[in-house]
This record gives structure tokens, sequence and C-alpha cells, in this order.
């Protein structure tokens, strides 16, 4: 029986984010919904920034860019499922949080599925996306938690992103004073800098 590779499995964890978010549209209790949502995007992008992003850095050309505006996306997405996650549970600003993330969602998943997948699996081998398939399920395990990371198929190295900044256009939010992911340039501020002259930066 063949093995999943990386790019199969997180085609069947959009898939399933994507059928989860549109339980909402068929009566779902959206505070119920919501745990589950926050739970298997977190551990989806936890995972992908352990394995996924590494080998797109490593193998793809122009990856660093590629890896950069992908994680920041899900940075943004971080930030507002923290803001949900203080929301009442049947409130309106809830519900429109909720439809925020639920296109912020299938924009990124598109961005991935269309600019990320095909470039890497140009890139490497069959069997080094079969290998990275393996880490990706030990990293949402919690088997690779801040310890495998994709490091057997990819000597992984520790890749600094630096503080990153979304440009949106007339600093336009969204109810609540929240604002939709995803939506202008996002930029980042790291370069490639002497470690040693990095201590003093902020954050």
């Amino acid at each position: 029986m063949s093995q999943s590779d990386l790019i199969e499995l997180l085609l069947k964890d959009h898939k399933e984010v994507e059928n989860m978010l549109g339980e909402a549209d068929h009566g779902t209790q959206i505070g119920e919904l919501f745990t589950r949502v926050r739970n298997t995007l977190e551990t989806h992008e936890n995972a992908e920034e352990q394995v996924l992003y590494p080998a797109v850095r490593r193998y793809v050309d122009g990856g660093d860019k590629l890896a950069d505006a992908r994680i920041a996306e899900q940075d943004e997405a971080a930030e507002l499922l923290a803001q949900m996650d203080k929301m009442a549970p049947g409130s309106a600003e809830l519900v429109a949080a909720f439809a925020m993330l639920k296109k912020a969602a299938a924009a990124h998943a598109q961005a991935e599925e269309s600019e990320v997948f095909p470039r890497l699996r140009s890139a490497v081998s069959g069997d080094v996306l079969v290998e990275l398939g393996r880490d990706f399920a030990a990293a949402k395990s919690g088997a690779g938690s801040g310890s495998l990371g994709g490091r057997s198929a990819l000597e992984q190295q520790q890749d600094p992103r630096g503080d990153l900044l979304v440009e949106r256009p007339g600093g336009a939010t969204a109810p609540g004073g929240l604002v939709p992911p995803y939506e202008g340039r996002t930029t980042s501020t790291h370069e490639q800098s002497d470690p040693a002259a990095g201590s003093d930066t902020g954050g």
C-alpha cells in the first residue's frame, strides 16, 4: 500500500477544513463549530510551519519569499482566532468573524494549491515528498513538535522570519474592530543580517 505524500495530506486537510467551515451554512451553531475549527487549523498550520515551509525554503527557487507570504497569512489567521476565542458564542460579532475566517481560509488554501504545491512537487522527487508526508503526520500528532520538523527529509535549518508587516488599503477594519486576514500586501522586514547584530532589533 502506497503512502500519501506531503501534498496529498495537505490537500486532504484543506478539504476537511472547507467541509467543517461549510457546516455553518447547514445549521451548525457557530459557537459549537468554532472550537473544532480552531483546533484543526492550529494543528494544520503548526505542522505546515514545521515541515512544508522549511522544504519550500530549501528546494523551491524563490522559496523564502513564497514561504514568508503564506506564513504571514497564517499568523493573521492565528490572531483572528485568538480574538474570536474571546467572543460570546452566540454573538453577531462571532458570526461576522467566522464568515471572515471562512473567506480567508479559502483564499489561503487556494494560494497554496496554485502557487506553493505545484512548485514544490516539481522541485523534489516523489520519495522526498513521501518522507515529508511522514514528517507532517508526525508533526500533527505532536511527535514532531519542536524536534522533528521535517529534518529527516531536508536537514532543516532554523530560518528566523523576522517581524511580518501587513499593509492594508486604507487601514480598513471589519465588524468589532477586526482586520480581515490576508487583505492587502504582505511584506517581511526580515533581511539576511549578521546574527551578531540582531540582538537589538526589538520585536
